[in-house]
């Protein structure tokens, strides 16, 4: 059986007027967004600079920090991290991929999703090369779980009827210090 290496780091929920706030901003943003989508019909701010999610930013600098304490690197590493958000309307996917390399960005390490107000039906999965796929349990609103960025993973179509509200983010090691 199929079990890529993942973990569940803990239950965090944000504040569902400050969730909706971000939601609302890209969602209006719908025409110009979607001229720079290739690889998902979902709505995302990967590539743009203005970021609704940015009021979260002291939040994951901690989550992150926590991430990196309980995979064992925090206190033998220097590491940037990046993260955006992500609105899934009805029919709204996203192909496999990883996120080893993103946009020429190379050497990410370490990636997270951030269930912010998702539907009861899990959409997100691993997925090997062989068709394999393992969906993690820890999917409800609030749960934060990390993997190996090299690990290919996608969305599947949502037909919740339930916008999908997701943060994804990377985490990339700058600096090994020795033991």
């Amino acid at each position: 059986m199929y079990k890529p290496p993942y973990w569940f780091l803990k239950n965090y929920k944000f504040d569902q007027k400050e969730i909706n706030l971000v939601r609302d901003n890209l969602l209006n943003r719908k025409e110009e967004l979607s001229e720079e989508l290739t690889h998902t019909n979902s709505l995302t701010s990967f590539f743009t600079l203005n970021k609704p999610e940015s009021i979260f930013l002291e939040r994951y600098r901690k989550i992150v920090e926590e991430i990196t304490q309980s995979a064992g690197i925090y206190f033998n590493t220097n590491y940037d991290f990046f993260y955006w958000l992500q609105v899934y309307e009805d029919g709204h996917d996203h192909i496999p991929h990883h996120h080893g390399e993103v946009q020429g960005l190379q050497n990410n390490s370490i990636s997270f999703v951030h269930f912010l107000d998702v539907p009861d039906k899990k959409l997100f999965r691993f997925t090997d090369c062989n068709g394999q796929v393992f969906y993690p349990e820890e999917q409800k609103n609030g749960d934060i779980i990390y993997f190996p960025s090299w690990a290919w993973h996608q969305v599947l179509g949502n037909d919740s009827g339930q916008v999908r509200v997701a943060i994804a983010g990377n985490i990339k090691i700058t600096r090994y210090a020795n033991l």
